[in-house]
This record gives C-alpha cells, sequence and structure tokens, in this order.
C-alpha cells in the first residue's frame, strides 16, 4: 500500500532530508512516526494521539508497546528526567565473541594515540596475503561502521581502518580488533534530552 499517499491524508508532513519520516502538529498534538521496511517507531505528545492515528489509519497496523529495541539497539528511558538512551551492548558482545576478542585485553580508547598505520604495512609477498585472506578483516570493519552510528567516539578509528580493507596487514588486524575490543568493555551509551513540549515515545509499530 501506498504509506505515504496514507500519511499525507491523514494530515502528516515528510522531512526535507528523509522521506522515511514523517510529522503532524495540531490542535491535537505533536506526534511523529518514522519507518523503515515494515516498522515503525511513534512518538507523541499524549498515548491520546496514538491511539487517534491507529484508529484513523485505513490499513493494519499494530502497536506492540512501549519502544524497547529497534534495529538492534536497546531504547531506554527515564521518565523521570525525560532522558533516553541508545545502546548495542548485547550486539557489540556477540560480534567480540564471534570475532574472538571478547577476553582480549581491555582497552580504555579505540586507538592508540598517534597512531601510525600505512599501506607500508600491507603484506607483499604471496604467503602473508593468504595467511591475512583467513582473517575476516572487511567483516570486523564492516561490523565497527554499523555500530558507529550510536558509538560515534570510534568513528575516527574505524574510518582510518577502512582503508586497508583491500590489503590489510596484520598490524591492521590488530588494531581492528582493538576497536571492538573497547566497544564491548566500554559499553558507552548516546544519551538524548528531553524539550520543552515534553513529547515522549510512546509505541513502536508494525505496519
Amino acid at each position: 500500500f501506498d504509506f505515504a499517499k496514507e500519511m499525507k491524508r491523514l494530515g502528516f508532513k515528510t522531512f526535507i532530508h528523509d522521506d522515511c519520516l514523517f510529522r503532524r502538529v495540531d490542535a491535537r498534538g505533536d506526534i511523529t512516526v518514522a519507518i523503515h521496511v515494515d516498522d515503525g517507531i511513534g512518538a507523541a505528545s499524549s498515548k491520546r494521539v496514538v491511539d487517534e492515528f491507529l484508529k484513523a489509519f485505513k490499513y493494519p497496523i499494530s502497536e506492540s508497546g512501549p519502544l524497547k529495541y529497534c534495529l538492534g539497539m536497546r531504547v531506554l528511558t527515564n521518565s523521570k528526567t525525560g532522558v533516553m538512551s541508545l545502546d548495542a551492548a548485547a550486539d557489540i558482545k556477540t560480534a567480540a565473541k564471534h570475532y574472538g576478542c571478547q577476553r582480549s585485553r581491555r582497552h580504555d580508547t579505540p586507538m592508540e594515540a598517534r597512531l601510525d598505520v600505512s599501506k607500508d604495512q600491507c603484506p607483499t609477498d604471496a604467503e602473508e596475503i593468504a595467511a591475512m585472506s583467513k582473517r575476516p578483516y572487511r567483516g570486523v570493519i564492516g561490523t565497527g561502521q554499523y555500530f558507529v552510528n550510536i558509538r560515534p567516539d570510534c568513528q575516527y578509528a574505524v574510518s582510518k581502518l577502512a582503508s586497508f580493507t583491500n590489503n590489510p596487514g596484520l598490524v591492521h588486524w590488530k588494531h581492528a580488533l582493538r576497536i571492538l575490543t573497547h566497544m564491548d568493555y566500554s559499553d558507552k551509551k548516546m544519551y538524548f534530552g528531553t524539550n520543552r513540549h515534553n513529547v515522549k515515545r510512546h509505541a513502536a509499530v508494525r505496519c
């Protein structure tokens, strides 16, 4: 069905830079809906606004209750302070275990200060290249690139090592694992504060 057309009928407008993000502000209240394939997240100024939207939407749609997980990210909300946090601790721990670095030495930073990595450290002979081909370097870097969405503190380190995916050396491999190890041990969260309108997230919806 044409989701965008139905949202427009209900008075929603899309954001300029994201066609999958809809918002409506009127006398009834403020409601925002974000869609990803057939899943969505709704945030509104009151439960009444959510209920009205679900009733008015002409296609089958269900509410799965308060938002706790989204695309593998855990969502925590402090109702007293209005602060929301996102983290992917469980998925990061699973990834660290998958790549065998869950028990590595703890690192307080994703990368050494003034780290010098270059193409000079890439393997040049067939034996070294063959040995490195058995290590899932691209997988570790790809995993890091996904997690930096909520771990921007690791963005620079991941980007720097991503430039060696075509022919990584052992040095690059060790530093790539260090990033994942740091993510696993540090367990940092991304926080979002409240605003003066006191808009709260109320539900996850499935279309």
